[in-house]
């Protein structure tokens, strides 16, 4: 199927304009966010009225949007969906009715999907992957070695935290608590792993302990079949003779050799070994239905042959099951009192109803997350300067750069090796005073601390905007950036930058009144997302100092907001195989493989700011060709798909009402434009067109148009 010339000349038409030439700059301006830019300054609170601007001309030339533009922007960003004819009437009838719109959008289930997805990018949780665990994890973070396992596993990792604030906004906690919460939203699989890769130690050498041997004298462990399946209470009962056997039909006949024994035994060779992945995440692995790793120090603890470095085949059965992966809750984390033991790995049925787990390693906000320390690993060299960095860039959108003046109460921890240069001690000052946090609680591979040496034992130093005081621990650096005056800033900017694909001006009265909202609100979210998407920062129906500093920007639909686009408009389930749980890698559809080129929401390291991909290209649009091309196969004439050749008219009003989002004061011209489309290619069906193939083309040229490719229009 070939698309024809018009839906060229809508991308060309779309092209000229993202590009600024009609709406303002392309790419995204650079705006500092100072630490001076706090939420105060004569601002109203509440939810009064907008601040007008200041007289003067503007930089760029400006043109309100219309109500079903603005009406459009908003719902399609924080749903996915098309407005109603009804939503546009009633706000071109009274702007303020906008709000109350946006306060019944976010209880819709699809604007806990696009919420879902910006807290992933925002707190720098969704771009590790399975190779960025090793350091911190056995087996590669826990993985099955099997395509669909390690899907779900990942994006169990990626997930949890944006999970976890979607939770806390739910109960009505404060924002600041996504710094400083010790609950987490965790599958049973993903309780599991962390309770797994707790019952080791890794030091700052690389050296492992494993801990099940020093909590459980005589610990071992075994695989039997020749027994049977073995009760789970019996299985982690110490007095039953059947303690920390498992049951796997996999052993009889089981090459190599070594993997006949049955029962299988693993006995640590000691409390300490090299390697975490000799024994591939062990247990837990065993319960995944991966291979049983024979290899290291295992092999030298079985009678008969070693075969060592090689691996049985995978368990037959698995303990967990899909559901595992899927069913979230939240769970406290906390540390063992003294004398306590922490929770046993390998009782599984317990960890699966938990809602408290007892884990040596500390959790406490979104900064010691697997996935962030996944993403901004260290090293003895780095020392967790990256580390701390990344997190001052999440909560505060700020990074050392050494232009805050701040002293720590104490220098003890500076690298003068690092700062020893001029140029470089206005930084090294506060940032690796700062880092301590992280060097007095956590190992080199974000294992606990247990090792005093001279470089972690000096107490940790928060030195920040005007604020210097000495911490104990990690879970003080949560509760010392929740009490930084920026906060609220940071997250009206963030927001902004993922709406308007540039950034807000701070200094903008707009912006200090919906910040100054979310601070008095006690950091309620769901606050300041009623003010901010109803506001004409976001709206453009309104003159700001910001859309006069950088004009009303109108980017490219970036993948995520496009995938629910055509997801939620469509009724296809996850079209763009975005939620990596539920697709098998054999199983992805062309739009799938296409998908994961699409220009995406992304932080770099040191860069205050999401990278964001604004302007089109031709990559970028033939992708999104192929991409509507296979759409049009599933929707159109595809047994029940949602479009029938043999009703063109009621498609293409679909197509411009529900695909482009286009109500009924704007869908005119357009409803023409498609009808002559299909009108044309039917016409020429001497030429081999089918009307099917036809009404594909027509399809296809309606999701190439701005309204489905660009933010905003």
């Amino acid at each position: 199927m070939r698309v024809k010339a018009g839906a060229l000349l809508f991308w060309i038409a779309f092209v000229a304009g993202c590009q600024g030439q009609i709406f303002g700059p392309s790419g995204i301006p650079t705006v500092g966010s100072g630490s001076g830019n706090s939420v105060g300054g004569g601002s109203t609170g509440g939810s009064g009225g907008r601040i007008p601007v200041d007289a003067g001309p503007p930089a760029f030339p400006y043109e309100a949007m219309t109500p079903g533009a603005s009406v459009s922007k908003v719902k399609n960003l924080l749903t996915g969906l098309p407005p109603s004819d009804a939503e546009v009437s009633a706000v071109a009838r009274d702007p303020g009715a906008l709000r109350g719109l946006v306060a019944q959008w976010i209880t819709l289930p699809e604007y806990q999907d696009k919420m879902l997805a910006f807290f992933g990018t925002a707190f720098q949780q969704d771009s590790s992957v399975q190779t960025d665990f090793s350091n911190q994890v056995p087996g590669d973070g826990l993985f099955a070695g099997f395509g669909y396992r390690d899907r779900q596993m990942l994006s169990n990792y990626r997930e949890m935290f944006g999970r976890t604030a979607l939770e806390l906004i739910a109960e009505g906690r404060p924002f600041t608590e996504t710094y400083t919460t010790t609950r987490f939203m965790l599958t049973p699989a993903l309780a599991g792993a962390m309770a797994t890769f707790d019952s080791h130690l890794i030091n700052d050498t690389g050296m492992d302990q494993d801990l099940n041997a020093v909590n459980y004298p005589g610990y071992s462990m075994y695989l039997e079949t020749a027994k049977g399946p073995i009760p789970s209470a019996e299985a982690i009962d110490p007095t039953s003779p059947n303690y920390l056997q498992f049951y796997t039909p996999s052993l009889p006949g089981a090459s190599p050799s070594i993997c006949q024994q049955d029962p299988l035994p693993y006995v640590p060779i000691s409390p300490y070994a090299f390697q975490l992945d000799q024994f591939e995440g062990g247990f837990f692995g065993m319960f995944l239905g991966r291979p049983f790793q024979m290899g290291g120090s295992l092999s030298r603890n079985i009678s008969g042959p070693t075969d060592a470095g090689t691996a049985c085949p995978p368990s037959d059965t698995s303990s967990v099951s899909y559901g595992d992966f899927e069913h979230w809750r939240m769970v406290n984390i906390r540390q063992p009192h003294p004398g306590e033991k922490t929770t046993p790995f390998f009782d599984f049925d317990s960890i699966r109803s938990a809602r408290e787990l007892v884990l040596s390693i500390p959790r406490v906000g979104f900064f010691t997350t697997p996935s962030f320390l996944a993403v901004w690993n260290t090293n003895a060299s780095n020392q967790f300067r990256v580390t701390i960095n990344q997190a001052l860039i999440v909560g505060l959108n700020q990074s050392f750069d050494g232009t805050d003046g701040t002293v720590p109460q104490s220098l003890a921890s500076v690298d003068q090796a690092h700062a020893s240069a001029t140029t470089c001690f206005a930084c090294h000052q506060q940032l690796d005073p700062m880092r301590q946090f992280f060097r007095h609680d956590y190992s080199l591979y974000f294992h606990q601390q247990t090792t005093a040496t001279a470089d972690n034992l000096a107490p940790p130093q928060f030195a920040w905007a005007g604020i210097s005081q000495q911490g104990g621990s990690i879970f003080d650096l949560g509760r010392l950036l929740a009490q930084q005056p920026h906060v609220a800033a940071t997250w009206v900017q963030n927001l902004c930058q993922w709406a308007n694909s540039s950034p807000c001006v701070e200094t903008d009265p707009e912006f200090i009144r919906i910040a100054t909202v979310f601070q008095r609100s006690n950091f309620s979210w769901n606050a300041m997302v009623t003010e901010l998407f109803s506001s004409p920062l976001i709206t453009y129906a309104a003159r700001t100092q910001t859309s006069d500093a950088n004009g009303e920007t109108y980017g490219i639909t970036r993948r995520a907001h496009l995938c629910d686009l055509l997801s939620s408009r469509l009724g296809l389930h996850d079209v763009c195989g975005l939620q990596a749980s539920t697709v098998e890698p054999y199983q992805l559809s062309p739009v799938q493989a296409i998908a994961s080129s699409y220009p995406s929401d992304a932080f770099s390291r040191g860069r205050v700011g999401p990278v964001l991909a604004n302007d089109p290209s031709l990559f970028l649009r033939a992708g999104l060709e192929n991409s509507c091309i296979a759409i049009a196969n599933m929707v159109i004439d595809n047994g029940g798909g949602r479009y029938s050749s043999g009703q063109p008219q009621v498609a293409i009003s679909d197509f411009v009402h529900n695909l482009m989002g286009l109500t009924s004061d704007r869908a005119g011209p357009m409803l023409e434009l498609l009808q002559a489309h299909y009108a044309e290619a039917v016409q020429n069906g001497d030429a081999g067109i089918h009307p099917a193939d036809a009404l594909k083309s027509t399809f296809v040229l309606a999701c190439l148009s701005p309204y489905v490719a660009g933010l905003g229009q």
